[in-house]
């Protein structure tokens, strides 16, 4: 005859199993998504070669920093880490540390200047970093991978997730950062830099329902091929609609998809066209430009009438 005691304490290690055995809380659609890209980001970064890495926050509309791109890149560093490719990650409240200790402010674009000194005193062989910006009801995140000591991008990743209430709010959140500590782009928010070539947005103007957009490149100190596929571009208005890009004109090169030599320290014009805009839109949010391996993105680009 078991007692009662004995029953209760016999429920209670069947509880306890339980307990202990229970499933884990499922992933939610976007951290599958973010630890899948994590996965195809760390094999790149362990291709490369690269011993040690760290994830700066990345940068969201009008070049700002908010708590959205702060919560993405705290994601893609733990992911970095459970991925187990053999590089070490820099854990991201280190890197704040010593970004602050030396006086310095890494975000999204970086500054290959930046980029340089941080790699002197921090140890890391390369930073991950980008921009997570809100189009319509998708958050575009694009990443790359820049080498500390030559600023060399070594490699790209660009994927979608699914836009939720917290990330809403996340974004309403800016972290102010300190400019002159931060990114170097010349003080203008409509310039960039990617793979030795500057991207300097010059205008938008108006010819009837088409607009088109003016951007000045230079390849910085040697000749390098750009290419632009505007089958895959596209703008996107203050709203979140999204207007394919029809044409790229890269120098006098001109067509839907446009490979062309860019000679050194030379300004050459490329001009995109983007039809049926309405006369209402004023601005774009963003322009997402395909340049084969990667993609530049400038934002919040006023429109000529």
């Amino acid at each position: 005859m078991i007692s009662v005691l004995a029953k209760h304490r016999i429920l209670l290690a069947i509880v306890a199993g339980l307990v202990l055995w229970a499933p884990a809380h499922p992933l939610l659609a976007y951290e599958e998504e973010i630890e899948k890209q994590a996965r195809e980001l760390a094999k790149k970064i362990a291709k490369a070669g690269i011993a040690r890495v760290a994830v700066v926050d990345l940068e969201g509309g009008k070049g700002q920093v908010t708590e959205m791109g702060t919560f993405i890149a705290q994601m893609l560093s733990n992911a970095l880490v459970d991925s187990k490719q053999g590089f070490a990650v820099i854990g991201r409240s280190n890197l704040r540390s010593l970004l602050k200790e030396h006086e310095l402010g890494t975000t999204g674009l970086i500054d290959p200047s930046t980029v340089k000194e941080l790699g002197k005193f921090s140890g890391v062989d390369a930073l991950v970093g980008g921009t997570a910006i809100r189009m319509g009801d998708r958050i575009k995140v694009v990443l790359e991978v820049s080498n500390v000591e030559t600023a060399e991008v070594l490699a790209t990743l660009d994927f979608e997730l699914d836009e939720t209430d917290s990330f809403k709010e996340l974004d309403r959140r800016v972290i102010e950062v300190d400019r002159d500590r931060g990114p170097k782009n010349g003080g203008d928010p409509h310039t960039l830099q990617h793979g030795g070539i500057t991207f300097a947005f010059e205008k938008c103007r108006r010819s009837r329902a088409t607009v088109i957009c003016s951007i000045r490149t230079t390849s910085r100190g040697q000749e390098r091929d750009l290419s632009m596929s505007g089958t895959s571009s596209q703008a996107i208005d203050t709203s979140g609609k999204v207007y394919p890009v029809s044409t790229v004109r890269i120098g006098a090169a001109e067509g839907s998809s446009i490979r062309n030599r860019l000679p050194a320290d030379v300004e050459i014009v490329v001009e995109v066209k983007v039809p049926g805009v309405s006369d209402r839109v004023s601005r774009f949010q963003a322009l997402d430009l395909q340049c084969g391996t990667f993609s530049v993105t400038l934002r919040d680009l006023p429109i000529q009438r």
